[in-house]
């Protein structure tokens, strides 16, 4: 939803394709892009420390691993206490639980950089929309909202026809269908059309 800014065609005017027709007012569009880009930079410095977060919990499961291994060995030779043995299990045990817990929150944070990516990349789909361009060659047949009006998804801004795929049907007296035939060239004025201007068809049927 966004306010016309500027309509840059009436009725009767040729468009090309990709010709701007109409400009939104894109501030919003800006706005929102630009709140989507920080949303993933701060999600991609979240995801950065979780990070980090799960080697220091790796590296301190691999000194708790060491520890207890040469404890276990040590109470084997009983060259350590039970309450030693204990102790080197509870860290180990820590160590674990810190892995587990670190490699979460990086699951979460590899899942806010996947959302915000996501998202800007809508905000970007978005902000492109504040441009209209006609969609094809063709002749503007009327235009349904002004400038300051508030333009709204589904709701079309102009009318645009197409000049190369017009069939035209026509009643015509018997006289006036003795002079033509199929494949002749004739040429057609239509409403809408500027002052001076006809485009031509072919008889395709009397």
């Amino acid at each position: 939803v966004a306010e016309v800014r500027e309509l840059r065609v009436q009725p009767g005017d040729r468009v090309t394709r990709g010709q701007v027709v109409a400009q939104l007012d894109d501030r919003d569009l800006a706005a929102r892009r630009t709140q989507a880009q920080a949303s993933v930079s701060a999600a991609q410095s979240g995801r950065a420390s979780a990070e980090a977060d799960e080697e220091s919990a790796q590296a301190g499961l691999i000194l708790a691993r060491a520890s207890h291994q040469r404890i276990e060995q040590l109470r084997e030779k009983n060259s350590a206490t039970p309450q030693e043995l204990d102790q080197a299990t509870g860290e180990l045990r820590m160590a674990e639980a810190a892995v587990r817990s670190a490699r979460a929150r990086l699951a979460g944070a590899s899942a806010s950089v996947a959302a915000g990516e996501a998202a800007s990349r809508a905000a970007e789909v978005a902000a492109s929309f504040s441009t209209i361009t006609a969609p094809f060659d063709g002749i503007v047949t009327s235009r349904l909202i002004e400038p300051g009006n508030t333009a709204s998804p589904g709701l079309p801004l102009l009318t645009i026809e197409t000049t190369g795929a017009f069939r035209l049907e026509l009643q015509i007296d018997e006289g006036r269908a003795r002079s033509l035939h199929a494949g002749d060239t004739v040429a057609v004025d239509l409403d809408g059309t500027k002052e001076g201007e006809s485009m031509t068809g072919r008889v395709v049927e009397i």
